[in-house]
């Protein structure tokens, strides 16, 4: 049920007020009245706020209904105001529709007060949804360019019929392109690296061919010589019959794809560390036996395809393990001195957050013997889930010379682990050099290194 209406009344004369009252309430709308006659009282109600509409005569001893009106627009724009006055000419009426009055009633005719009331009501929910739904678009778009500025992500769209394109902000700061400047397919393609270009034109015609989204990412030059990475999606739509647009969006993935070459890299420098060094990495979960990683040389110390796509098992591995050394209690261990809670597990010896070492053979016809470096990871409730470690070859590995590891000759002691350098050179060849220190080099060894090392650094 709707509460009562608060009606702020302005009239001199209170056998009016409550004529209009009675009125009122016999025509269904509940209401409740508060009649004032003088500009300092209208102005006290107005400010306190609680007024769903004013009816307001023309002519009082103190004041005026046209003043009334302005300050009330003033005060309370949004509250409905209705002239109610005995005798109201036509340059008044038009006056107070120009200050923005909702309407106009006369004594006389007090039959069309309630109609003009209702109607009033009406208009003023409806302006209120209006301004609420203005404000939550107006919200919404700063949250979008917000979230469009952190992601550096812009929006567009492109109507392929008439050339229209319209971009968002981020999108002509991804462009490079200043805000008053009208966006053209000829300018996006100037800014497409030459090598993108012919990419990026097949699929948009296939796109529109088709009529189907699309998906490309390019490259862009800007006019400092900077070379952007983007990402440039779309979905097609018809506005009209005849009207083919695509909306979508484009990224800057310019940091994405610098991370990703670095990854490249390291992933590149740490296999050919590990290959020169002999050591592998891996990592299994205990519980399932699940084979979480496995790097292409820990797979070649084990005698198992090195760029094989699928992880092997577990089991796998563990076969190419020595009878001799597989069962519990077997192979030589070594625990290092770290304190942690003891307990079984599938190698004797390990222990929650302790490293420890497993000396085992392969199963290969020259018995070569692998060291494996384990450290098990516990959790709260002491259980264990997970080992991570490397596989380490101390001996020579089948077909492999030692012309295929430079530091061999050189009398270098590969090592696992300690402060290793890796030096790429520009025959893409990675050298592990260890501190005379570290590695135990007689001078004419270390002597040795430094003259194979000196020319390839002098044609890098």
């Amino acid at each position: 049920m709707r509460r009562k209406l608060r009606i702020l009344s302005l009239e001199d004369d209170p056998r009016d007020a409550e004529l209009i009252h009675g009125l009122l309430e016999a025509e269904g709308i509940p209401c409740e009245m508060t009649r004032v006659d003088t500009q300092l009282a209208f102005r006290g109600l107005l400010e306190e706020g609680a007024v769903d509409l004013i009816l307001a005569d023309y002519t009082l001893p103190l004041f005026d209904g046209i003043s009334a009106l302005k300050l009330a627009m003033s005060v309370r724009p949004s509250v409905p105001f209705i002239l109610v006055s005995g005798a109201l000419g036509e340059e008044v009426a038009i006056e107070a529709f120009k200050v923005c009055a909702t309407d106009y009633v006369l004594k006389t005719r007090l039959s069309r007060l309630a109609p003009s009331i209702l109607r009033a009501l009406r208009e003023a929910d409806e302006k209120a949804e209006r301004v609420r739904a203005e404000e939550a678009l107006r919200r919404n778009e700063a949250y979008l360019a917000e979230a469009q500025r952190l992601s550096h992500t812009g929006i567009f769209g492109w109507n392929v019929s008439s050339g229209e394109i319209y971009w968002s902000d981020e999108t002509y700061k991804i462009f490079g392109l200043d805000r008053s400047v009208k966006p053209t397919m000829d300018f996006v393609f100037q800014r497409i690296h030459p090598d993108d270009k012919d990419t990026v034109q097949q699929a948009l015609d296939h796109a529109i061919k088709e009529n189907i989204d699309f998906s490309v990412e390019h490259r862009v030059l800007m006019p400092g010589g900077e070379v952007k990475h983007i990402l440039a999606l779309a979905r097609p739509s018809r506005p009209s019959p005849g009207d083919l647009e695509f909306v979508g969006a484009v990224s800057d993935v310019t940091d994405r794809k610098r991370a990703e070459e670095a990854l490249r890299l390291s992933e590149a420098y740490l296999a050919e560390g590990q290959k020169l060094s002999q050591t592998g990495t891996w990592a299994c979960n205990i519980s399932t036996r699940e084979m979480i990683h496995s790097s292409q040389e820990h797979r070649y110390l084990f005698g198992l395809a090195p760029d094989k796509v699928e992880k092997p098992s577990f089991q796998e591995f563990f076969q190419r393990i020595h009878p001799d050394d597989q069962g519990p209690g077997r192979g030589r261990s070594r625990q290092s001195n770290k304190r942690g809670k003891k307990c079984g597990g599938t190698f004797p010896g390990c222990s929650a957050g302790r490293d420890y070492e497993i000396h085992v053979r392969n199963r290969s016809p020259s018995r070569q013997t692998v060291r494996r470096h384990w450290r098990i990871c516990g959790c709260r409730d002491g259980r264990h889930r997970r080992k991570a470690g490397g596989t380490k070859g101390e001996r020579g590995i089948p077909g492999r010379s030692a012309e295929a590891h430079p530091h061999r000759q050189l009398g270098m002691e590969p090592r696992y682990g300690g402060k290793q350098v890796l030096v790429p050179t520009s025959a893409s060849v990675c050298w592990v050099l260890t501190r005379l220190t570290e590695c135990h080099l007689s001078k004419h060894s270390f002597n040795a290194s430094i003259r194979m090392i000196n020319p390839l650094l002098r044609k890098s």
